[in-house]
């Protein structure tokens, strides 16, 4: 049985994903000219540009975590899975079993990414050209994540959207 209560987590880590998604796509539609990005193009950015940078990355790292740390998390529980002794790790794992997810391997890639641009230091600023390469290059994988887990909840919890 599904309870109210396990449904209103993953409806509102559901909302707050899709917002983040929603403010990330819109840094990236002001930035995504400017990429493939280089050190001195980088360094010559305006302020503005360097906000929707600053958005892009800072959306991004919030969705990644909101999705693997919570929506994940409560669409197994609304499945009856049990993730209470599940790591990380396997909780992916699980997802991609249940085809919540298509693959757990771009799941972690996208992972990788952004534990490398949360954990860069302003002053180095080559690796953060790299880093927003990276993320630049493959937003798409991210897009169709986020794409495969929302056709999957509406087509498991539709009452629910």
């Amino acid at each position: 049985m599904i309870l109210k209560e396990e449904n209103d987590r993953m409806y509102e880590s559901y909302l707050v994903c899709q917002k983040h998604l929603q403010r990330m796509e819109f840094a990236y539609s002001k930035i995504s000219n400017l990429f493939p990005l280089n050190l001195v193009q980088y360094e010559s950015i305006s302020q503005e540009e360097l906000s929707y940078f600053d958005q892009f990355i800072f959306r991004f790292t919030k969705l990644q975590d909101c999705m693997g740390n919570k929506l994940f998390k409560y669409i197994l529980e609304s499945l009856a899975e049990n993730t209470r002794e599940l790591s990380l790790i396997d909780m992916v794992a699980k997802a991609e079993q249940l085809n919540i997810i298509e693959s757990a391997e771009t799941w972690f890639n996208l992972r990788s990414i952004r534990n490398k641009l949360s954990h860069e230091y302003p002053f180095n600023t080559e690796e953060i050209v790299a880093g927003l390469n990276e993320l630049y290059h493959n937003f798409h994988m991210l897009m169709e994540t986020w794409n495969h887990t929302e056709a999957f909840m509406k087509k498991k919890f539709g009452y629910l959207m």
